[in-house]
């Protein structure tokens, strides 16, 4: 008996650590502060999906997010993006409008070199609905 709570208590605390662990590469790491609220969602859309990081034909930086619909109607929110290279942040911010019950994928380019992206010791991307 003593096993078997064992065993489920190890695995639990593993399902924890495997889940932080990846929430820490799309946040930016441990050294992020923690976030009021729940910046995934705004109203009924909700991000649902990180698309990886991609350079487009001219070799700059895309990042993106499937943001989907939870609502019947058409619903609207900024997306507010940031990419972390290193010590530098760069923002943008775009509005989204996505109909109800659908999903739909948001990409952002941003005028860096890919290959500083790529090649940088630290990196992240965060993405809020306001």
């Amino acid at each position: 008996m003593h096993r078997r709570d064992a065993l489920q208590r190890i695995g639990l605390v593993a399902a924890v650590a495997s889940t932080s662990g990846c929430a820490a590469i799309i946040e930016g790491g441990p050294d992020r502060k923690p976030r009021d609220g729940d910046r995934k969602r705004s109203g009924n859309l909700e991000s649902t999906n990180i698309i990886p990081p991609y350079e487009d034909e001219d070799g700059n930086v895309v990042v993106g997010v499937t943001i989907t619909n939870n609502g019947d109607e058409q619903a609207s929110a900024t997306l507010e993006a940031s990419l972390e290279i290193g010590e530098s942040v760069h923002e943008k911010s775009t509005t989204v409008t996505v109909p109800g019950g659908e999903s739909k994928d948001v990409t952002i380019t941003y005028d860096l070199d890919f290959e500083t992206y790529e090649n940088a010791d630290t990196k992240g991307i965060d993405f809020n609905l306001v």
